[in-house]
């Protein structure tokens, strides 16, 4: 349901950061130029990496043709690991709400991925460079790395799953 979409990032194994950037975007209160003329009347700006759309939360982690060849290639990269149905996409919702799924492990992965990713691309719109999919998968590959060292409960099911899916 909707509501565990609320909560579930909760007990998947991710720092505080990324807890608060998955709640900032979900609640709609990230820090994208968009907001802040909203809230604090600053001058809009446009996107950070394609420098052609206002910069909203949408748009930079979702709608910008960097963010979403970045969602592409991860697809196309998990596919024949996860083995997703051939034409499946992120939609805007699974960016930004995370996505539900009847396989709670897949679901869980792909989750852990889209947080991963939304962390990826705001740390890449902080130091003004272009995400790629190339540095993100490496990103992805030593957090999971790093998931894999810790012994929570959360962790613990997490490297399994990773390890079923052949991440590393």
């Amino acid at each position: 349901t909707f509501k565990n979409l609320y909560c579930d990032y909760l007990k998947l194994p991710i720092g505080p950061k990324m807890k608060e950037l998955y709640f900032k975007t979900l609640k709609g209160i990230y820090p994208s130029a968009e907001f802040l003329n909203k809230r604090c009347k600053i001058e809009l700006s446009n996107c950070v990496f394609c420098e052609e759309e206002i910069e909203s939360t949408e748009h930079i982690f979702f709608s910008c043709m960097y963010s979403n060849t970045l969602w592409g290639d991860l697809i196309e990269w998990l596919e024949p690991k996860i083995r997703l149905a051939s034409n499946f996409t992120f939609t805007k919702k699974d960016v930004m709400c995370g996505i539900l799924l009847e396989d709670r492990r897949i679901e869980m992965l792909l989750n852990l991925c889209i947080i991963v990713g939304k962390f990826f691309i705001h740390k890449c719109k902080w130091i003004k460079t272009q995400p790629t999919f190339y540095s993100f998968k490496n990103e992805l590959k030593h957090y999971c790395k790093t998931i894999a060292m810790l012994r929570t409960k959360a962790a613990i099911k997490m490297t399994e799953v990773i390890s079923a899916s052949n991440l590393l």
